[in-house]
């Protein structure tokens, strides 16, 4: 014959939860119960504060504002990156992507088209995300640039530009280093931004 003795959640011996077996022998076995007491939420503590340097395995680099300023460098890309993702919000202008390295930012060499629905036209002095410098659009893209060969770098899209009406736009283009290593990324625009901001992620 075996008898039972329970020691659940509430007994101040064991807050974890055992079952205690003893047989007739006087023998004694314990094993865990079922249930298994949760981990506490830790969302609202200030101890243990959301990571902000890895999101889906991306690194995060920064964040800078675009209001009054033509462009903004973003450096420190390592030499193995596979994608650097750019993320605008609200740029009310067209944003220009280009590369660079330690001697200096590229401003000719990128193979780019970009257009709406009716026509396209080909650009070679960075990557364009969208067309026209009207200030009425506002440009709320992420943009991903691919590094398909050691030296290359191709970047495609769709995305939607507008304020009170959307206009959507198509844009493709590589870039093939033929210097150093790529280790910079620069935004910039034909005017001054008159808002918006950016962000920069690499894997």
């Amino acid at each position: 014959m075996v008898s039972h003795k329970n020691i659940d959640d509430d007994d101040r011996q064991d807050s974890k939860g055992v079952r205690i077996t003893i047989d007739t022998d006087q023998a004694v076995t314990i094993r865990a119960c079922c249930t298994t007491p949760s981990k506490p939420d830790t969302t609202d503590d200030e101890s243990s504060p959301a990571p902000v340097q890895e999101a889906h395995g991306l690194t995060f680099v920064e964040e800078k504002e675009l209001t009054g300023k033509e462009y903004v460098t973003f450096t420190g890309i390592p030499s193995t990156v596979k994608t650097i993702r750019v993320v605008f919000y609200n740029a009310n202008l067209t944003p220009i992507i280009r590369l660079g390295d330690a001697s200096s930012v590229k401003s000719s060499g990128y193979q780019c088209v970009v257009g709406d629905y009716y026509s396209l036209s080909r650009k070679t002095d960075g990557f364009y995300i969208g067309e026209g410098g009207s200030t009425s659009l506002t440009c709320r893209e992420t943009v991903d640039i691919q590094r398909s060969e050691s030296n290359e770098f191709v970047l495609s899209g769709t995305g939607a530009m507008g304020r009170d009406s959307s206009v959507t736009y198509y844009y493709a283009g590589s870039y093939i280093a033929t210097g150093p290593t790529i280790d910079r990324v620069q935004v910039r625009a034909s005017a001054a931004f008159a808002s918006g901001s950016v962000g920069l992620f690499y894997l």
